[in-house]
């Protein structure tokens, strides 16, 4: 899997999901209904993971994690 830099990563999660305010993608992980996003907050300070089921959206999770370079959802 090629290593996405902080920024890229950030620019692709924005197209992939609707995060809130201040929300930054740490990390990527899983594959289908066992993907884990990890998300920070900066304005609230907060750090969790979504968990959302990518079993239908193969593709998108791909660009997220970099293994491709067209976003097709």
């Amino acid at each position: 899997m090629k290593q996405l830099s902080f920024e890229k990563l950030q620019q692709r999660a924005e197209e992939v999901f609707c995060l809130d305010e201040g929300d930054l993608v740490i990390s990527v992980d899983g594959e289908g209904n066992n993907t884990k996003v990890r998300i920070y907050n900066e304005i609230t300070g907060l750090e969790w993971d979504l968990m959302p089921d990518m079993t239908e959206r193969p593709e998108a999770l791909a660009y997220l994690k970099g293994e491709r370079n067209d976003f097709n959802d």
